[in-house]
């Protein structure tokens, strides 16, 4: 007996047609109807009685919906008697917000967890999650959390542009504190590959009513050296913008980017070619295309080694690499699910 995989997107490129490639589970069909008044509901067109279920979700879209619809679904599955349904959410919405760090703040995570548990979760399956302790916290059933450096391990052998650029790196880089736990796991692993030591520093970040500020500050000798600044998600690009330029204005030779969540606009890579910044590259969990040079505008500000590392972006072009993330989950589900 199978696992039964339903998806809340369609088409022939969506997460869960891959998945179902992936593990040669079958993909099950499922009736979205939506009502004149925005309503909607979803109902399993196959008997799922006694079955065990992937429900797939990519909320990097129409978030909100997304949340109502996969909590009608699990609602659905539970009264038909599904024997386990599990989660894929690629992209853990609401994660930021997972502890109180100003009066009166909300635990969004908590909600999120506890109207998914209420509605028949029975396991989540989720990529570098910002805080993995507070997920666990927050959700009261088996959390399967993986992490950037496991997908970084795993896909690296099959990019080669992506290994070669690893094999450069100096030292890891943190955006702040918060993120010195995911920096030095992704040092740890360089370390094995490269089997050299490897630099680390950080950025003094602060957040304070929704404004960033200290990130112009580095905590540890970079100078002379190619750089790794390695984050759990990208919104605006404001934050590694500001990095980026202060990692070179520190003496970084060149800087790039290791990105767990994110989907890049035009706006975002030309603020990010901007600032200096060599690479980025990120997981395809909010989806979207391959390695691609971005073209940079000419005319520069800043300081001369500001200058230098601009010019040396704009003449070679910016790359975004996004690779998938979809074969590590397929990998550690089939290890998991236990079938006859």
């Amino acid at each position: 007996m199978a696992v039964l995989i339903f998806d809340l997107d369609v088409g022939p490129d969506s997460a869960g047609q891959e998945l179902s490639r992936l593990t040669g589970w079958p993909l099950a069909p499922l009736e979205w109807r939506t009502f004149e008044d925005g309503e909607f509901k979803l109902r399993p067109l196959i008997d799922v009685r006694g079955q065990q279920v992937v429900v797939v979700v990519n909320t990097a879209h129409d978030i909100h919906n997304r949340i109502i619809a996969l909590a009608i679904l699990l609602s659905a599955l539970r009264r038909q008697e599904a024997q386990h349904v599990s989660v894929l959410l690629p992209s853990l919405p609401y994660a930021r917000k997972d502890r109180v760090t100003q009066p009166r703040d909300p635990l969004s995570l908590q909600w999120l967890a506890g109207l998914l548990e209420g509605c028949g979760l029975n396991a989540l399956w989720t990529f570098e999650s910002h805080n993995p302790a507070a997920t666990d916290n927050a959700f009261r059933c088996p959390v399967h959390a993986l992490d950037l450096t496991e997908w970084l391990v795993m896909i690296s052998p099959t990019a080669p542009v992506l290994m070669h650029r690893m094999q450069t790196i100096d030292a890891v880089i943190a955006p702040d504190a918060g993120g010195v736990r995911r920096a030095l796991a992704v040092r740890e692993a360089l370390r094995r590959v490269n089997e050299r030591v490897l630099g680390f520093a950080m950025m003094d970040k602060r957040r304070t009513s929704g404004v960033v500020g200290g990130d112009s500050n580095v905590v540890g000798d970079i100078a002379g050296l190619r750089v790794l600044v390695v984050d759990d998600l990208i919104s605006s690009g404001m934050t590694l913008a500001r990095a980026t330029s202060a990692l070179i204005r520190a003496g970084a030779l060149e800087v790039h980017a290791l990105i767990a969540h994110g989907r890049l606009t035009q706006a975002m890579m030309q603020r990010l070619s901007d600032s200096g910044l060599q690479s980025i590259t990120l997981s395809d969990s909010h989806g979207q295309g391959h390695a691609q040079p971005v073209p940079v505008a000419l005319g520069f500000e800043g300081s001369e080694p500001q200058q230098k590392a601009q010019a040396r972006t704009a003449s070679q072009g910016m790359t975004r690499l996004v690779l998938p993330i979809l074969p590590l989950f397929a990998q550690r589900m089939r290890q998991t699910f236990r079938l006859p």
